[in-house]
């Protein structure tokens, strides 16, 4: 499990865990003990905007900031982001700006990973396992939907979007019974990749159709 870091409520410290600390669930606070929450929010939800304003200002790519929201150092809502966040993502340009500092990270993580990270991944390796899932569900489910789709030209009557497939609200129970993971950990995951399944099978389809006209035309 990846350790998370918090932001105290009460005092507004910015725990970041030691290599020792697993926390799960409600944690005490190191500076002021009063427990604090350490799942993820559902509140508070980030415009693509200001990603692109602090990774200018910062340095960082979009999904590395993402990354450091996972782990908790940066809010949600970058809206609400403080000088200490700031901060934090000032000292991890300066670290990922320097060799020095790279090589003894990279040093740390075994020679059969630091040859994995060096070759060239697929967006969708870099999802976790019940990303994954997902994902593979939906383009199953959206490639038997658009399939059968009746066109409106023909007559028939065209069928409402995502209307045979999974609903979200039954994909996050599905994976909270089967993963143990709460609605708000994979509300946004889950709308974002029924689209991308959505769109993926879209345009393979309207790929295959082109295809075939283009292909017509020769015989």
């Amino acid at each position: 499990m990846k350790r998370t870091a918090f932001t105290c409520t009460a005092c507004g410290t910015l725990n970041i865990p030691s290599p020792d600390d697993r926390w799960k669930g409600f944690t005490p606070c190191k500076r002021c003990g009063s427990m604090q929450s350490v799942s993820t929010s559902g509140e508070g939800r980030t415009s693509p905007k200001l990603y692109h304003e602090l990774s200018r200002a910062c340095g960082l790519s979009i999904s590395m900031i993402l990354e450091i929201q996972k782990r908790g150092l940066l809010p949600r809502d970058l809206a609400t982001c403080n000088s200490t966040h700031l901060a934090i993502t000032g000292a991890l340009n300066l670290v990922f700006s320097s060799e020095e500092l790279l090589r003894g990270a990279i040093w740390r993580i075994p020679k059969k990973r630091r040859k994995a990270l060096l070759e060239a991944v697929t967006a969708d390796a870099l999802l976790t396992p019940w990303q994954r899932h997902v994902l593979k569900r939906y383009l199953e489910e959206f490639q038997q939907e658009l399939r059968c789709e009746v066109p409106a030209a023909s007559g028939g009557k065209r069928k409402r979007y995502g209307s045979v497939v999974t609903s979200i609200p039954n994909m996050i129970l599905h994976l909270e019974l089967r993963y143990g993971l709460s609605a708000a950990t994979t509300r946004p995951w889950v709308k974002r990749l029924k689209k991308v399944a959505y769109n993926r099978v879209k345009r393979e389809l309207q790929k295959q159709a082109s295809t075939s006209k283009g292909g017509s035309g020769y015989e």
